[in-house]
């Protein structure tokens, strides 16, 4: 089920349990914008449920005429006093009786301060308050009762931003649920995909940290007699006594050559292979789980990634960018007076200091980028024609925010950060959605 929790719009003001408080001028502007907001996202709902009280109702009412939907039930579960536990049973009760297929249903579920808060908290373990939950906010709720994950969280201040501080705007959001006396959570939010990824990421992390440990003994070896040299030459000579000049600089950058030592073994290459090709039919079994489908991934498809994405030509485009960090980290040594010893040390913490981390981040990157597009692949292999951008964790929030308000795009499109799929950054956990919808066949076909 595709649940979209919506705490009423603005109302008047009065007594938390009066049924009749009605909406403000600003409360249905609120739901004119948050309706319009979905229909961009998701076009229609199948089913709104609302509370009895006058100012939910008229806020379900509103959305349902803007998303086409002619179906508004009302339970008192959903009152402000009621049970989450309770409130999702009815909830689930409605949607199997308006909506036979139950697992595609999109849902609207409007209610109030604290039950929404509350609900949050049931179904997908997200903590919020009433300054949180803000007045026509919706939060997207995938999955099927308790253990379901949040999608997004959007309030009215983020739509109605214009797109040069949407960002800012939903990042403080999303930052906002975290307490602060609580750490900032980290690792994959959908246990799903953790299950897949987690061991992955920590095996080609180890491949990328002997990697960089291999090569930094290569390069070592091989410039070492040229620092040597360097410290012997008349232009090594005068470095400590006045500021070298641009030819002194230039050939001590010069002992690091432009292609660095193969510094990979057959058994790091098989290893990383290994990962990669688990992490690609990983996402594509995970989602053919997801939707119901016996599919298996053609070997010529992991063949042209694996060809594509080797670890000789991730290593490639890394060496470059060592190059010049070793370059640029020799010359300001060599400059500052370091002496042969002080040039060695310059080179091996640059390699300490900037290759552990980024040995991470590669893992990360490289193997959420196989994950997605192994999902992506099936979705071709099926025929759907829509991708969604699926957030995952507070490092997403401020670079991924306009990916995910795209909504569902076409499977050849671009989200808005110019990326065909997640990940979009380092350190993104996102992953790839993928649907048919008939409807957009049929506008494509007009």
């Amino acid at each position: 089920m595709k649940l979209y929790l919506q705490r009423h719009a603005e109302a008047e003001s009065g007594e938390r349990m009066d049924p009749t408080r009605a909406l403000t001028e600003q409360g249905r502007e609120q739901v004119k914008l948050m309706g319009e907001f979905l229909v961009r996202q998701i076009g229609r709902v199948d089913l709104v449920v609302s509370s009895n009280f006058k100012r939910a109702f008229d806020t379900a009412r509103g959305m349902a005429d803007l998303l086409g939907c002619e179906i508004v039930e009302t339970s008192p579960a959903l009152d402000p006093d009621g049970k989450p536990a309770i409130a999702w049973s009815d909830v689930e009760i409605l949607t199997g009786a308006y909506c036979p297929e139950t697992a595609d249903a999109h849902v609207l579920v409007v209610s109030h301060h604290p039950l929404v808060n509350e609900l949050a908290e049931y179904l997908c373990g997200v903590k919020t308050s009433d300054e949180k939950f803000h007045h026509a906010a919706v939060m997207h709720i995938h999955g099927n009762g308790p253990g379901s994950v949040m999608e997004y969280f959007v309030p009215p201040k983020v739509v109605e931003r214009d797109e040069a501080t949407v960002i800012e705007a939903a990042a403080a959001v999303l930052d906002s649920f975290t307490e602060a006396d609580e750490p900032e959570p980290t690792g994959l939010l959908h246990p799903k995909h953790a299950d897949v990824l987690t061991p992955l990421r920590a095996k080609a992390q180890r491949v990328m940290r002997s990697y960089f440990r291999r090569q930094k003994r290569l390069v070592l070896a091989s410039i070492k007699p040229k620092l040597r040299e360097l410290r012997e030459s008349r232009i090594a000579g005068i470095a400590g006594t006045r500021e070298a000049d641009d030819p002194a600089k230039d050939a001590t950058k010069a002992a690091i050559p432009d292609l660095l030592p193969i510094s990979m073994t057959g058994g790091m290459s098989l290893d990383y292979t290994k990962a990669l090709t688990a992490a690609l039919e990983g996402g594509y079994e995970g989602l053919a789980g997801e939707v119901g489908s016996d599919a298996v991934m053609a070997e010529d498809v992991v063949q042209t990634y694996l060809a594509d994405h080797s670890l000789t030509k991730l290593t490639g485009g890394l060496d470059e960018t060592t190059v010049e960090r070793l370059r640029t980290a020799l010359a300001d040594t060599y400059q500052a007076g370091g002496d042969y010893d002080a040039l060695v040390k310059a080179v091996q913490s640059e390699y300490a200091g900037f290759n552990d981390v980024r040995a991470g981040l590669i893992a990360q990157t490289e193997m959420n980028a196989a994950y997605n597009a192994g999902r992506k692949q099936l979705g071709l292999d099926m025929g759907f024609n829509e991708k969604a951008w699926n957030p995952d964790g507070t490092a997403c929030a401020e670079i991924c925010v306009p990916n995910v308000l795209d909504g569902w795009i076409g499977m050849d499109d671009d989200f808005e950060s110019g990326d065909d799929q997640p990940p979009g950054h380092p350190n993104c956990d996102c992953s790839l959605d993928v649907r048919y919808n008939p409807r957009a066949d049929a506008v494509s076909s007009t």
